[in-house]
C-alpha cells in the first residue's frame, strides 16, 4: 500500500496473511530499488498482519519509488519483492487526491489521475516537500 496523508506524510504498508506481529514494537527494514544501495526503514506493526513504515520527508527514497520497476524489502530474515508498476502515475495521483480533498471536501472527490475540467493539475510540490517532483518543467515520457 501506498499512503499519503493530509499533512503531506507517507507510507508504505505491507500486509501479509501469515504474519503474527506484535502491534507496537518495530524493526529495521531495508528496501532496495532496482538493485540500488539500500535504505534503512523501521516497520511498525499497526496490527497482527499489516505493518506501516514511515518515509522520510524530502528524502531520495521518493525519487527512486517513482523511477523504479522492482522494489525488494528485507525483514527479519525474509526477502519480499515487488513489482512498481505506474509509481510515476500512482504519487502525483495521490497528491492530486490529497489537494483536491483539502479543497473541496471527500463529497466532491473524483478521479484524481486527472484534473477536473477546467483545472490545471495541483504540481507534487503543492502538496509537500517530500511528493516534489525533481523533474524538469515538461514531463518525461515515463510520465
Amino acid at each position: 500500500m501506498v499512503r499519503v496523508g493530509a499533512d503531506a506524510s507517507w507510507q508504505l504498508g505491507f500486509a501479509h496473511e501469515s504474519w503474527r506481529l506484535t502491534p507496537g514494537t518495530t524493526f529495521p527494514i531495508a528496501l532496495t530499488f532496482d538493485g540500488s544501495t539500500p535504505f534503512n526503514v523501521k516497520g511498525l506493526p499497526i496490527s497482527g498482519r499489516l505493518v506501516m513504515v514511515e518515509m522520510p520527508d524530502d528524502s531520495a527514497l521518493i525519487n527512486h519509488f517513482r523511477r523504479a520497476k522492482v522494489m525488494t524489502a528485507y525483514a527479519q530474515g525474509q526477502l519480499f519483492q515487488f513489482s512498481l508498476d505506474n509509481t510515476s502515475i500512482l504519487l502525483p495521483a495521490l497528491a492530486n487526491c490529497v489537494t483536491t480533498v483539502k479543497r473541496d471536501g471527500i463529497a466532491n472527490a473524483g478521479n484524481f489521475v486527472l484534473p477536473r475540467s477546467g483545472q490545471s493539475a495541483p504540481t507534487i510540490a503543492a502538496v509537500g516537500p517530500s511528493l516534489r517532483n525533481d523533474t524538469a518543467a515538461q514531463p518525461s515520457a515515463e510520465l
